[in-house]
């Protein structure tokens, strides 16, 4: 084992067979051996400083051969120092495969405190980086997303952004749009409102299709005196959005619609391996823990009790759509290894 390479991170907690541990003390591992997959991993420094060039010395580490029979690339990025856009529009200027390479993977955290957020790479353990595996080989990655959140009304138009921060939204101060969707107390307390009302965006190629094609930003602050409001990644202007609720019931029926939708992509061929990259604010955060039990046993009856199944439960979800890879929030991805 002692040459076998390592890759992880800290996490909210972790997921396996009937096991879904949301403590500070649990820890979750899988040893793949296989004659058909290869594995190459690397890690990246001061992700906060400058994400762009984190991205491209991704690229760079991997030659075309590897590229040539690349799957998917796995990434575990600091929650805390991750710009998602311009460390993919670095791996984007510095790879070209010659097929559609999936990301997937999610954010390091440390159970809600933001003070320990580590990095694992073979015997190192960093901070303020993004750990990067190559899945390779004689296989196919098969993944598959839901998010549970229901749009508000029509789509709306950023008219003013910089970055993240959305300025105005259909010409009107975004945080006064924002407080058109809110409900009861979410008035009084904003901090309520954010873990229920978050942002829709749809990719040009998901533009005309269904609600679950969305990916999901949620709102992590606004700035009252500039009517604004922040999002995890940035914005444009002209570009479409649409409010959304999280909805209590479609979050737990939405685990038999991840399942039927993967059960689909399959086609009948079994998977080999899970993984599985769990939004924490989908865990206790939002249900009781007999809840999280009940909506992760429905997930799994699904697939057969011996598949081998590795998951934790992250800040920010990566995973495309159709074939955009995407950041998330408040989303299940799953991949499986065919």
């Amino acid at each position: 084992m002692n040459e076998a390479p390592l890759a992880g991170c800290t996490g909210e907690g972790i997921l396996t067979h009937h096991i879904f541990d949301e403590s500070h003390f649990s820890v979750i591992v899988m040893a793949i051996k296989s004659d058909e997959i290869r594995f190459k991993n690397i890690i990246v420094e001061n992700l906060g400083a400058d994400p762009e060039s984190c991205g491209r010395k991704i690229g760079e580490a991997f030659t075309e051969e590897d590229l040539k029979y690349g799957k998917a690339l796995f990434l575990f990025p600091d929650c805390s120092k991750l710009n998602f856009d311009r460390l993919h529009d670095g791996l984007k200027s510095s790879i070209n495969p010659p097929n559609f390479l999936p990301l997937l993977g999610g954010t390091s955290g440390d159970s809600w405190e933001f003070k320990r957020i580590h990095q694992y790479h073979n015997d190192s353990i960093l901070s303020d980086s993004v750990t990067a595996v190559l899945m390779s080989g004689d296989c196919e990655i098969v993944s598959a997303f839901d998010h549970g959140c229901l749009p508000i009304g029509e789509s709306l138009t950023i008219t003013k952004c910089e970055n993240n921060i959305i300025q105005e939204i259909d010409n009107k101060p975004a945080l006064d749009v924002f407080k058109e969707y809110l409900e009861g107390e979410e008035f009084e307390n904003l901090q309520k409102a954010f873990a229920h009302v978050t942002i829709g965006f749809k990719t040009e190629s998901a533009e005309k299709q269904d609600d679950d094609q969305m990916y999901i930003r949620y709102i992590p602050s606004t700035n009252e005196e500039a009517g604004s409001v922040e999002i995890p990644t940035e914005v444009k202007v002209g570009q479409s959005l649409w409010f959304t609720r999280r909805d209590h019931e479609r979050v737990l029926n939405g685990m038999k619609d991840i399942a039927d939708d993967m059960s689909k992509k399959l086609a009948g061929r079994k998977p080999k391996l899970m993984f599985q990259f769990e939004c924490a604010g989908r865990g206790k955060m939002l249900f009781r823990e007999s809840e999280v039990v009940a909506t992760q046993d429905e997930l799994q009856s699904n697939f057969n009790e011996s598949l081998p199944w590795i998951g934790f439960f992250v800040y920010g979800e990566i995973a495309p759509v159709e074939e955009e890879n995407c950041f998330h929030n408040y989303t299940t991805v799953l991949a499986a290894v065919v």
